[in-house]
């Protein structure tokens, strides 16, 4: 579905993606181990550093400001007439800094993945 509203796949169906991504999920459901079922999150456009789900949520707060800083870029340099024109520093600072917030996400879901293991011994 996310592909198809990306514009990858342009010719498919949004109902029958919409209808897999329902197949996937009712499978999540029928597998997982939490009485409650698949948590579906809701992102904390906000941080919150004791959130239990700071990680998750910065790794997806970082991806939207990325896409929405490329769009941004590409529609002030468009791909096709920038040429060897590479952007300024300036130009790239709302990429450079979703890119690192995802990092930091990352590093915070391997922390914690660490943290289970460990616990788990």
């Amino acid at each position: 579905m996310l592909h198809t509203l990306s514009g990858k796949r342009p010719k498919s169906d949004l109902v029958e993606d919409m209808k897999e991504f329902v197949a996937v999920y009712d499978a999540a459901e029928k597998e997982s181990s939490d009485p409650k079922g698949v948590a579906i999150r809701m992102l904390k456009l906000e941080r919150g550093k004791d959130d239990i789900d700071e990680p998750i949520n910065s790794v997806l707060r970082g991806a939207l400001r990325m896409v929405a800083a490329m769009l941004d870029l590409n529609a002030k340099i468009p791909i096709e007439n920038r040429g060897d024109q590479q952007p300024t520093k300036y130009e790239m600072k709302a990429y450079n800094k979703a890119r690192d917030e995802i990092a930091e996400g990352v590093i915070l879901l391997q922390k914690r993945a660490r943290q289970s293991k460990s616990a788990r011994s």
